[in-house]
């Protein structure tokens, strides 16, 4: 497949990104902050945590139904465009809640008010469809793209990551101020490339309509044994390791940037936004590189390069007096970053058990990316909460929190420790380079 195909299968990683970016690293820090004050940090760690449970679950059941899937369309499509049409409905609903929220006036230290519940349901709704549609979409690559061609077409999607990234911080850090438009922005986002991708990709339907799924069988099928397929086990392991290290540090940037770079309150949204694009372009430096090279030099000396990369730029953070410092230091952390996700995919494609039942493993494998957000969020959460913090009194405006910083010192370690166990475990993956 040529470099078009692969750029147009992979536009919907592309949308995916613009929506879990926006959200994760502007949109959530700054309104659950305005809905639950001093709690903020505890509530987004737990926002982000439970709704994470969603993607373990969904994208388990979606994975092999599309696999069984003898729809005129194709395995996966039909998947997307119901998983994307309910991802809407969730947008749309906590766009509700929002607005309600900042029309009400509801003030910011009186615990948890039910317009946050709300917009909490919203999110879950979100989580639940996006995972519909990438639950379908992850069994494209190996459904379509040649083993020889996979470490390009994970490049691909490294690429798609950090443009969709950039696309989706850029955006809402614009337009912050009007907070229609920036659920807009993302709807109209995920809607095209859907698009995009639908039109690009060739499936092929299956020919007849495949037994139902005994799902007693199923669910014991669950279990990949990693005595039978070490290297799948392996790969998994390191993964969420990696993966709890990035989403740990993910949605508390902005208080890290106000709270230990003293970045000003009316400014944050605008040198967050700022921050990321520039870490974001150092990252795609080395996505469709690192990505395009293991195909010759292995993944698995890409992946110790960038673990390593992002293990000591955590640390590096946690030392950071001043924004320029925490730039340079976050352009290097990107470097890592782009290169890992550069092979994050090609690798897990590499140690499928079946290529068979790809949706299937490829949603048990997904699982080594979402199981940690449930638990990286509210623990990075509960350890700033548990060094303190104080307040800053803003004359005619809400009371400003602001972590300490040893507990962003303690996030920092946990993060840079998870980062090298990543590495240093990989080491157990025999077969695949």
């Amino acid at each position: 497949m040529g470099g078009f195909g692969m750029a147009g299968i992979s536009a919907f990683w592309l949308g995916s990104n613009v929506l879990w970016t926006a959200l994760i690293v502007l949109l959530l820090p700054g309104q659950i902050e305005a809905m639950t004050g001093h709690l903020k940090a505890e509530a987004l760690g737990w926002t982000i945590g439970a709704g994470a449970l969603f993607s373990l679950v969904v994208p388990l059941v979606v994975g092999p139904l599309s696999d069984r899937c003898a729809s005129r369309l194709g395995r996966r499509r039909p998947y997307m465009y119901a998983g994307v049409a309910v991802n809407i409905l969730g947008l749309l609903t906590m766009l509700y809640y929002s607005t309600m929220k900042l029309a009400t006036g509801v003030g910011p230290h009186t615990g948890l008010p039910s317009n946050f519940w709300g917009y909490f349901l919203g999110y879950a709704i979100v989580q639940v469809g996006n995972n519909i549609a990438t639950g379908a979409y992850q069994g494209v690559i190996p459904d379509v793209i040649l083993p020889r061609q996979r470490g390009v077409a994970s490049g691909y999607m490294g690429m798609m990551t950090q443009l969709g990234a950039v696309l989706g911080i850029v955006s809402i850090a614009i337009f912050h101020k009007n907070i229609a438009l920036c659920y807009e922005i993302i709807i109209a986002a995920i809607t095209v490339c859907l698009f995009v991708t639908a039109v690009t990709l060739r499936e092929t339907p299956l020919a007849e309509k495949p037994p139902p799924i005994d799902w007693v069988v199923f669910i014991k099928s669950l279990w990949i044994d990693p005595k039978q397929y070490p290297d799948f086990a392996w790969v998994w392991i390191t993964r969420a390791l990696v993966m709890f290290g990035f989403y740990s540090v993910l949605p508390y940037v902005d208080y890290y940037l106000r709270d230990v770079i003293h970045v000003k309150n009316d400014d944050i949204q605008e040198t967050t936004g700022r921050v990321f694009v520039i870490i974001l372009i150092a990252a795609m430096v080395t996505g469709l590189l690192g990505g395009w090279k293991s195909d010759s030099i292995g993944r698995k000396r890409i992946v110790y390069i960038a673990t390593a990369i992002m293990a000591i730029g955590a640390i590096g953070l946690a030392f950071c007096s001043n924004l320029n410092q925490a730039i340079y230091v976050g352009v290097f952390f990107g470097l890592g970053y782009g290169a890992y996700v550069s092979v994050d995919w090609a690798l897990g494609t590499d140690v499928l058990p079946s290529q068979d039942e790809a949706g299937k493993d490829m949603a048990v494998w997904h699982i080594a990316m979402v199981a940690p957000q449930s638990l990286a969020a509210p623990i990075a959460g509960t350890i700033l909460a548990l060094f303190g913090y104080t307040i800053e009194k803003v004359p005619g405006k809400d009371d400003i929190v602001h972590y300490r910083s040893a507990g962003y010192m303690a996030m920092f370690g946990m993060i840079a420790v998870s980062f090298a166990l990543g590495a240093i475990l990989l080491r157990n993956v025999k077969k695949a380079r």
